[in-house]
Parts: C-alpha cells; structure tokens; sequence
C-alpha cells in the first residue's frame, strides 16, 4: 500500500473486529471473572490473547494501548485497567462492544485519545 499520510495500524483494528466476532452479536460467548470458563466463554483479556493467538499476531503490538485508551474514554478520564473493566459488577456487554469500536477506530485513525503514560503501567 502506498505511503497515504494515515497511520492506519491494521494488526490491532483486525483483531478488535476478530474479538468481537468471537464475542457474537450479544456477547454470549464473554465472561466475566475469569479469562476462560469452562464452556469457552472468554473475558477481554481472554479473547485479546485467543484472538491475537487465532490470528498469529505478536504480543507486542498496540492493541491493549488503544483498548486501554477506549476504556479510559468510557470511563469519563478515570484510568482502570482492562480486568477490573470487564469484571466491574454493573458491565454489559454493551459496555465491552461500544470500547471495542472505539479501539478500533483509534487504531484506524492512529489516534489514541487521552493519552497517558502513567495508563501504560496499568495491568491489563
């Protein structure tokens, strides 16, 4: 592809959609409290890692940044990490969808809003 002046990060933005395909329509395949239960259903840290698997992507890329990001967003500035995010007692999966499309259009962009190194320490 030729240089475009974007800085479209296509790794991460193919394994959000890969995330939430495997999550399915209205999330019966996530879970909460534990990375993987006993009948498949994963948690986001869960399917981060299955679908980076699936796809045969390093661990290093920016993925868990700009979900870091979209979460921070999410939650009006605060910073939590991803676990404590998908595990809060109040979360739907409405919740998971609407920070997995604005990971992805982070990554389409290149744009990861609220930027804060300190965010970067956070445990997934």
């Amino acid at each position: 592809m030729p240089f475009d002046g974007s800085r479209f990060d296509h790794g991460p933005l193919r394994l959000f959609d890969e995330m939430l395909e495997f999550f399915g329509p209205d999330g019966e395949r996530w879970a909460q409290h534990a990375q993987i239960d006993d009948d498949g259903r994963r948690c986001l840290v869960g399917a981060l890692a299955g679908c980076r698997a699936k796809l045969k992507m390093p661990k290093r890329d920016n993925a868990a940044r700009y979900l870091r990001a979209a979460i921070r967003g999410h939650q009006g500035g605060n910073r939590i990490s991803i676990m404590r995010f998908n595990d809060h007692e109040q979360r739907t999966f409405k919740d998971i969808r609407d920070v997995l499309l604005a990971a992805g259009e982070m990554a389409r962009t290149g744009d990861i809003r609220l930027r804060d190194d300190r965010q970067l320490t956070l445990p997934l």
